[in-house]
């Protein structure tokens, strides 16, 4: 009964561990985005209040660029199956006259080229979704603070690459094709 209880007690504890190292990793993430974002603005907007920021589009595309650089590295360091990532855009905009009117959209669109789909990095992206997602809403920022997801990571197989497959065909799309942003070297 005691190594029982010390068992479940020690296992308690390894998931609170877990969690609280996810809540820092998200949290460096969006810290490290948002230092990006302000790093490539001019040098007089760069002191300027978050909130006023985050109504910028401009800003607001290089964070949610930084969001995707931070979480391809927290994926390639956590899962050896993964090939290559690749951020791409769902809808794009074509009439860049209206770009400013329309609210950006914030989700960051992953494809993950993998040797095979696994529950593993599927539960790994969904907790990693869950706590980016909480704290990018704490900004000041209507646009972030209702938001219920912010990741959208598509796995993708290299057979539904050469096959043209759903999002596997966006790998050859001559039109949207979507941007490298890591791949394991051969």
């Amino acid at each position: 009964m005691l190594t029982e209880s010390i068992e479940r007690k020690a296992k308690t504890e390894s998931t609170l561990g877990q969690v609280t190292r996810l809540q820092e990793v998200a949290e460096t993430i969006r810290d490290n985005a948002l230092a990006a974002a302000r790093s490539r603005l001019l040098a007089r907007q760069q002191d300027a209040d978050l909130a006023d920021l985050l109504q910028i589009p401009t800003f607001l595309h290089s964070f949610k660029y930084g969001l995707a650089e931070g979480v391809t590295n927290v994926i390639v360091a956590n899962d050896g199956n993964v090939q290559a990532i690749y951020l791409f855009e769902e809808s794009t905009n074509p009439d860049s006259e209206t770009e400013d009117v329309l609210a950006p959209d914030m989700t960051v669109h992953l494809l993950l080229l993998v040797d095979s789909n696994s529950a593993a990095l599927d539960a790994f992206v969904e907790s990693l979704d869950r706590s980016l997602t909480e704290l990018v809403g704490d900004l000041p920022s209507p646009l972030l603070a209702k938001r219920t997801s912010l990741l959208n990571v598509i796995p993708v197989t290299q057979q539904q690459v050469d096959n043209r497959q759903g999002y596997g065909a966006l790998l050859s799309s001559i039109f949207a094709r979507p941007v490298k942003l890591w791949a394991r070297k051969e």
